[in-house]
């Protein structure tokens, strides 16, 4: 889901731990409104986005101190997705070079899965668990397959093809 700055500030109303009430997220939170594809965390604490304008990396605020982190460099990502214990994400590359790509918030050591070297695969949701992730593969210019990536074994299972 891909929000623009007016339908995010709609999207995220969050609490505030200081006051205990709910507050509105605005644009005005972010660093000069220079950001795109939002995903909130799991936990509803931190917010992966894109920063756009020159380098289009992948950053990490946290909503309560109001810091951002850059966790990728070098990349112009989108579709960051959140595993369900918030440690990674999941986002793909579209430059230098369109690759499926995870992170590890912590270490921001990104890694391409197994496997999917030459794929395009856009991720949308993780497995509860974790092991998973459901992505839109594209396979030719007018068609496109929802698939299942086994991330530990790098197995693709196609579950539907439109096209």
């Amino acid at each position: 889901m891909i929000l623009t700055p007016v339908a995010f500030a709609a999207y995220s109303l969050l609490k505030s731990q200081d006051m205990g009430q709910q507050r509105l997220l605005t644009t005005d939170d972010m660093e000069l409104n220079n950001f795109w594809d939002m995903r909130p965390s799991p936990d509803g604490k931190r917010l992966a986005y894109s920063r756009i304008g020159t380098d289009g990396v992948l950053c990490v605020r946290d909503l309560e101190s109001g810091e951002s982190t850059q966790v990728t460099s070098g990349e112009f990502i989108s579709t960051p997705v959140w595993s369900p214990d918030g440690k990674r994400i999941a986002y793909w590359v579209v430059q230098p070079a369109e690759a499926l790509k995870i992170v590890d918030v912590a270490s921001r050591i990104s890694s391409i899965p197994r496997n999917t070297d030459g794929l395009k695969l856009w991720p949308k949701a993780w497995s509860p668990e974790g092991e998973r992730l459901l992505c839109v593969r594209e396979v030719d210019a007018t068609t496109a397959s929802l698939v299942s990536l086994a991330l530990e074994r790098g197995e693709v299972t196609t579950l539907v093809t439109e096209g």
